[in-house]
């Protein structure tokens, strides 16, 4: 599963139209809600069937189940972390393209509107927009991982903490905050170009508002 990633940055490459904001939304919470079915149907399933087999092997020992499990659940952990940055590198890449990367396969970028309101003439989505929902993008990639059972759950019934049902990946703070930084100053900077046109329109104002 070192493949697996949360994001296809490949497929979203592939589009050859620039996207609409909300239909980028949509395709990385497919992408994400695909992953995790992976991860609960087959990468879940798989780790019980070690288990199975082990246990069928005489391999596991029933008096240290608890360290044993512990030590499962620092490794699965681990993995989910491993899935999640490179989830949140992949997604930070499509803005901040490697210098290798061909201009052909990078990606095409969103459709933007100036539209008329109220005697003010502006972008839809604005830039406000973009900072949002890509930086919910980036949490929601987080979040895709933090309700993953721990093994035992789904072999024995667990008493205790409902805290400990679940996998705990730790993402630092400090990894998020880069991100999120990354694509902010992305967006800053690519809205210079758009802000400079739109003031092309600032000579026509008396007519704009009449």
């Amino acid at each position: 599963y070192k493949h697996l990633t949360l994001v296809d940055a490949p497929e979203i490459r592939r589009s050859d139209s620039s996207f609409e904001l909300a239909a980028f939304h949509a395709t990385i919470i497919r992408h994400v809600e695909s992953a995790k079915e992976v991860l609960l149907r087959k990468w879940f399933s798989d780790v019980q069937t070690v288990f199975y087999v082990g246990n069928k092997k005489k391999q596991i020992s029933h008096n240290r189940l608890d360290a044993f499990f512990n030590s499962v659940a620092v490794l699965m952990s681990s993995q989910l972390r491993s899935l999640v940055l490179r989830s949140i590198e992949n997604l930070v890449e499509l803005f901040c393209p490697p210098e290798d990367l061909s201009a052909l396969t990078q990606f095409r970028g969103f459709v933007m509107k100036l539209v008329l309101e109220k005697n003010t003439v502006k972008f839809e989505p604005d830039i406000s927009d973009f900072v949002t929902v890509l930086l919910t993008d980036i949490d929601m990639l987080v979040k895709a991982v933090s309700s993953i059972p721990r093994v035992e759950t789904k072999l024995y019934a667990v008493e205790g903490k409902k805290s400990k049902a679940v996998l705990k990946p730790v993402i630092s703070e400090e990894i998020l905050e880069s991100a999120k930084t990354k694509v902010h100053e992305v967006m800053k900077r690519e809205m210079e170009a758009p802000l400079a046109y739109s003031k092309t329109f600032e000579k026509y104002n008396f007519l704009i508002k009449g």
